[in-house]
């Protein structure tokens, strides 16, 4: 069978490429255009690669790769989406721009020329020396009688003037303005020349010194004046040491991290207690990107309890569920596979972790459904010293029995197979899961999130992308009562409530048949007798856990900069 040329095949294509799209560029296929049109488009790619693959033995995952390939650069071409990055500097990335900035764009200035008013000390001794050389030779000059013939200039024949040009005396006064403005003040030049720096203080240095100042014998009863160092070879520091010496001080700051469970990629990743978070700025992960990290401790974490209710015929109480939510464990352990060297244990399991977490308090809600709040059991930090973590991608987290296993294998995995209308109960709509589950699973009050529901309409295109949108909301959906267990206590229904408003007038909930009788249609037309193919993806986001964190981020304090005195 040609498990590749399928319905269920083609939802998962245009699942995973929209995941794509909304972690890469932030868009939404059903943004972009009609889903029955993405829908018609992908069909087609799936269409092409499996006429050019027959004969050739390729499985159907490098078949989706192909189609997904095809897809991109359809879409890339069609909506002008250009996967350049931004060659300009990320001053986000600058912590102290951005402490003293804020969100402002700070404007680089690269038109006007960074001029270096300071000379090299290198090239300030060749000029000293040359100067000193002259100085000696005019000495010596004048010492053996020799004077500088300087020639009568008004012995030469005067010349022919030009009538200077405008234009050319413009430009000499622009080009002496330039120069002006590039040569540093005489006044500057003085502070920065280290040679004539060094014989000040040697001249200082000589006269304090000076023996007619000084009391041999006081010398060696700590009498007298303080003999000055010899600071001649020493050598001066950069100039931010010596003209514009500071102290900047630092800053810790806290940040407080939220991770929920829910908000992982669980189409692929579907392991409630076994995830991953990056910190990449994207829909379903953090929006900061943390920098010089100091320290990182976990504060809380919840956990979903089993459901508990009265014995019913409708609802019977069973022993043990497929999922035990019960927290029969003196702790649990809660590793974060990037940040390790926590712990010390007498077993591989305690070295793991990042933190012990122990019963803290529970609460239950009305329908049977509980939490339990866990807390660390030595308030445990990870410290990162002596260099500060630079930064951190990503985390994935994992939450344990104490022997090392989940705490649970439950999974969200469960898939939408139909959406059904019953007359008899017509303010609901009914949900039908392709496997049974129990109770703990999915049950009354639970908030339930679709998404990849789709139908189509010849007749009405309107209404049934109404359904589509109410069905795959991002709010989700109430369970209001679940359908009828089988002889075993499983179930593979419940119930939602159905599209409508409520009317004031009469008093009443008041259902959107015009929605009702397009699903209905779409029902009719499919044998569902012979038919396995699922329509969705199902998540209980009751089910998940969440974690609270603390980030301890170290900033330069940009309010404070103390100036040393010279």
């Amino acid at each position: 069978m040609n498990t590749f040329f399928t319905k269920e095949n083609l939802l998962f294509v245009i699942g995973v490429f929209n995941e794509y799209m909304q972690d890469t560029f932030g868009l939404k296929l059903d943004k972009l255009e009609d889903v029955n049109t993405t829908r018609k488009t992908i069909f087609g790619f799936m269409s092409d690669v499996n006429q050019d693959t027959i004969g050739r033995n390729i499985g159907i995952e490098q078949k989706n790769i192909m189609v997904l390939a095809k897809t991109k650069q359809y879409y890339m071409k069609t909506f002008q989406i250009s996967e350049k990055g931004n060659k300009k500097p990320n001053i986000q990335n600058l912590s102290r721009d951005k402490d003293v900035f804020g969100n402002r764009q700070v404007i680089m200035n690269d038109k006007r020329p960074e001029i270096d008013p300071y000379t090299r000390r290198a090239e300030v001794n060749d000029n000293m020396e040359r100067l000193m050389l002259s100085k000696y030779q005019e000495d010596r000059d004048e010492e053996v009688g020799l004077k500088r013939v300087i020639p009568d200039t008004r012995i030469v024949a005067p010349l022919d003037k030009d009538i200077p040009d405008p234009e050319d005396e413009f430009q000499k006064k622009v080009r002496a303005l330039e120069d002006e403005r590039r040569t540093p003040p005489a006044a500057t030049l003085e502070i920065l020349d280290a040679p004539s720096q060094r014989m000040q203080v040697e001249k200082e240095r000589n006269l304090a010194n000076d023996l007619a100042l000084h009391d041999p014998k006081a010398l060696f009863q700590m009498q007298g004046p303080e003999f000055v160092p010899n600071t001649t070879d020493d050598i001066l520091n950069s100039r931010n040491d010596v003209l514009i010496p500071r102290t900047i001080q630092k800053r810790i700051i806290p940040k407080y991290l939220s991770i929920n469970s829910f908000d992982r990629k669980w189409i692929t990743d579907t392991l409630r207690y076994k995830y991953t978070v990056n910190f990449q700025n994207t829909n379903n992960d953090l929006m900061n990107k943390y920098r010089n990290i100091e320290s990182i401790a976990v504060s809380r974490v919840i956990i979903p309890e089993e459901v508990y209710s009265n014995n019913s015929v409708i609802n019977r109480e069973k022993t043990s569920f497929v999922h035990e939510f019960s927290f029969s464990y003196p702790y649990l352990i809660l590793t974060i596979d990037e940040l390790g060297d926590v712990y010390d244990g007498t077993n591989q399991n305690s070295r793991k972790a990042f933190a012990k977490l122990v019963y803290h308090r529970n609460y239950k809600a009305p329908n049977g459904r509980g939490y339990i709040v866990l807390k660390p059991i030595q308030d445990e930090k990870k410290i990162f010293y002596p260099s500060l973590l630079s930064a951190l991608p990503k985390m994935s987290i994992s939450i344990l029995k104490p022997n090392g296993e989940l705490l649970n294998k439950s999974a969200d995995s469960y898939k939408l197979f139909k959406v059904e209308y019953e007359s008899f109960n017509a303010q609901y709509l009914k949900i039908v899961t392709d496997f049974y589950f129990d109770k703990n699973e999915f049950y009354v009050g639970d908030l339930i999130n679709f998404t990849g529901f789709l139908i189509t309409s010849t007749t009405n295109s309107q209404d049934a992308r109404d359904i589509n949108d109410y069905i795959n909301r991002d709010e989700g959906h109430e369970i209001k009562q679940m359908g009828s267990p089988n002889d075993s206590g499983f179930f593979r229904t419940f119930y939602i409530e159905a599209p409508g408003v409520f009317d004031k007038q009469c008093g009443r909930y008041l259902v959107t048949m015009s929605q009702i009788n397009v699903l209905n249609a779409y029902n009719t037309n499919i044998d569902w007798s012979n038919y396995t193919t699922t329509n969705g993806f199902i998540i209980n986001s009751s089910l998940q856990n969440t974690l609270s964190m603390k980030l301890e981020v170290v900033v330069d304090e940009a309010t404070i900069i103390n100036s040393q005195i010279l």
